[in-house]
């Protein structure tokens, strides 16, 4: 999709995709300390998202990372349920599996391996009500009006990028200001999403970039 879709879309500037990494994708469950843990992600060339789940608690943490250009990526996770985070997180694949290092609300990182399950069905949409589904319902109707052309897999490739990306990095305030702005914002909405999230748009350039 041409940029001037996300451009129309949101009032983030947007740059350049960087190179192409390895995959992270896939399904991992945690050993030893973090049995019971489950990590899915989903890279889309060096942008990497997906949720951390733990069959002990109902909360859900969002990952959004960024690759190295091989077999790591560096991020942040944050579990919108609790108003928790943003905590620092890295991942690096390696023959054993997926190595994790997560740094707690004390500044202290704990390292878990993960090991690649059977991949699981295709994500649901967001359930209806819920921010990320409101999210969702305005860039679609903002990226389909300015990319009428593109194909139903495209833009779906695409919007759950894009969504999955600005729901684990913006703050649901700014989220609930995008929604309602649905595509019109006001310079000084433009100048504070810019400073409150200036990596914000390498990350969506790379969520439509094709190549």
């Amino acid at each position: 999709m041409r940029r001037a879709a996300l451009l129309t879309a949101l009032p983030l500037c947007l740059t350049a995709a960087a190179a192409c990494a390895a995959d992270l994708s896939g399904r991992y469950a945690g050993t030893g300390d973090a049995d019971g843990v489950v990590i899915e992600l989903v890279q889309t060339r060096t942008v990497v998202t997906g949720t951390i789940t733990d069959q002990d608690s109902p909360a859900t943490a969002m990952i959004v990372a960024k690759t190295d250009g091989a077999d790591r990526a560096f991020g942040s996770a944050r579990i919108p349920d609790l108003g928790l985070g943003p905590f620092r997180v890295d991942f690096s694949l390696g023959p054993d599996g997926l190595t994790v290092r997560a740094q707690g609300e004390a500044g202290t990182w704990e390292t878990a391996l993960f090991l690649p399950q059977a991949a699981p069905p295709p994500p649901e949409p967001p359930k209806p009500g819920t921010l990320a589904a409101e999210l969702r319902a305005v860039l679609g109707a903002l990226m389909r009006a300015a990319e009428p052309d593109a194909t139903p897999a495209e833009m779906e490739r695409v919007l759950g990028c894009t969504v999955a990306v600005m729901m684990a990095e913006i703050n649901p305030e700014d989220i609930a200001i995008i929604i309602n702005g649905a595509g019109a914002y006001p310079p000084e909405v433009q100048a504070h999403m810019e400073a409150a999230y200036p990596d914000m748009g390498g990350r969506l350039a790379a969520c439509e970039s094709e190549d």
